[in-house]
């Protein structure tokens, strides 16, 4: 990765290279929070169906949706 850093200082192939990562970044972004969004959906969603006395269960799921979100992003 640090030798990729290096491509930036040269003129000719900057934008073959800054172009790609500004595309992946604003692309992994953007479904980081498409899947948080919809995640927040499912558990509102869940929670509804749960008693009363369960709704902390959901509260639960949050660390397991980050975990595998960090495992399938890195």
């Amino acid at each position: 990765m640090l030798r990729g850093f290096r491509f930036l200082t040269l003129a000719g192939i900057r934008r073959y290279v800054l172009i790609p990562l500004v595309i992946n970044a604003v692309l992994f972004a953007g479904a980081l929070v498409w899947a948080t969004q919809g995640f927040a959906h499912w558990l509102d969603w869940l929670d509804s169906l749960l008693p009363h006395w369960l709704a902390w269960v959901t509260l639960l799921l949050w660390p397991v949706f980050a975990a595998t979100i960090a495992l399938v992003l890195f």
